[in-house]
């Protein structure tokens, strides 16, 4: 896809960091000494600029009325993170901001992957990390899983091997051999300080957390390079940065869950969002994702801690709205596990920090009123006050 593609957009500002189109005028200066003809010919000349040039001005003054101008966009895709990802930015350095976005991506994937060499993947096999980043990400993490009551717990690693998640080898895993995992799976047995620590029978995977990081990072990155705007999409979450180049509102789908039986039907809803400032993530976990049937039952892969065994309470997918990524991304997975009223009691506590949208599996969305004038959608809704 080219990077040099040019779409139309509302000037904002008169400096406003964008590649703008603009009429030029090249004047040419003739010299003194000229005959008479000559100088009726330069007379004319003159005239003829001074009337471009108050074309020019008139044309200058109806652009700053309509204020339609030419701002160059580019795009790029990446595969990271276990799924496809693409990120569109708007302004001058643009290139400089996509280079340095998809550098760290690729760093972080790599840094949290659970089966490349990095930070995991050496908490895991040597039960201690010292690496900032991570240990910062970590304690975030476990912070979460505090305030959830454990309903977020970045220790389910093991819950999802045994179920075929990791490894797409599925089965249905008897309660026995549920109860002989569940012993080792709790966020609180993490040893938290300047490095992380943690047990020998104890696994971790920040799946649940880390796009929702590095959505965060990535508003960063556009904020250093000063970009007018940026849409990113990193599989289930969408990052926003500032205003759509258009004026008008960012449009994000929210997926209908019944996309796994039906992968051309149309999405359940739609968020609108008229300025994400510094950036707002938007960010989705369903059931309808990954799973897998047996003997007519359906299995999905996000696990209730506490049970070790896929969550089931009615709910098909929570979209959480935030300018906090990695909280919006750990919550996503949280107020799923926890149920709809839970959820919505944890809503009215922080309601100050998020938004939520929630979709049944009779169809019915409970939204939180903080989302009552962007959100769209034809299924009955009914607002969290």
């Amino acid at each position: 896809m080219s990077d040099k593609k040019l779409e139309y957009k509302k000037k904002t500002e008169a400096n406003d960091g964008i590649n703008y189109i603009k009429p030029s005028l090249n004047k040419t200066y003739n010299g003194n000494n000229q005959s008479s003809t000559t100088n009726k010919k330069n007379g004319l000349n003159y005239k003829f600029i001074f009337f471009i040039a108050c074309i020019v001005v008139f044309i200058s003054r109806i652009s700053s009325c309509v204020d339609n101008v030419i701002v160059a966009k580019s795009e790029r895709d990446l595969f990271a993170m276990d799924t496809y990802m693409k990120f569109t930015v708007y302004g001058t350095d643009r290139e400089k901001a996509l280079n340095e976005i998809c550098d760290r991506v690729k760093e972080l994937d790599n840094k949290f992957s659970i089966v490349r060499n990095g930070a995991i993947k050496d908490l895991n096999e040597k039960h201690k990390i010292s690496d900032e980043e991570a240990v910062n990400l970590i304690k975030e993490a476990c912070n979460v899983s505090k305030d959830t009551n454990g309903a977020f717990d970045i220790t389910v690693y093991p819950l999802m091997k045994e179920w075929g998640f990791i490894t797409k080898e599925f089965t249905v895993v008897s309660d026995e051999r549920l109860n002989e995992i569940l012993a080792n799976v709790n966020y609180e047995k993490i040893d938290i300080s300047d490095e992380i620590k943690t047990p020998s029978d104890v696994e971790v995977d920040l799946g649940g957390i880390v796009k929702g990081y590095t959505g965060d990072v990535i508003a960063d990155v556009l904020k250093k390079y000063r970009v007018k705007c940026a849409i990113v999409s990193l599989g289930g979450n969408v990052e926003i940065y500032s205003k759509k180049p258009d004026g008008k509102p960012w449009k994000v789908a929210i997926e209908n869950p019944d996309k796994d039986e039906n992968p051309d039907v149309k999405p359940a809803a739609y968020l609108e969002i008229n300025d994400a400032r510094d950036g707002k993530a938007i960010v989705t976990s369903g059931d309808y994702e990954r799973f897998f049937k047996a003997d007519g039952v359906r299995y999905h892969h996000i696990i209730d801690p506490k049970t070790g065994k896929p969550a089931n309470n009615g709910i098909r997918s929570v979209t959480i709205v935030s300018d906090d990524g990695t909280m919006a991304d750990a919550l996503s997975t949280a107020l799923f596990v926890m149920g709809k009223d839970k959820a919505t009691s944890y809503w009215k506590a922080h309601k100050d920090e998020f938004d939520f949208i929630m979709i049944m599996d009779d169809k019915k969305v409970y939204a939180s009123e903080g989302v009552k004038d962007e959100l769209s959608t034809e299924l009955e809704v009914e607002f969290v006050k």
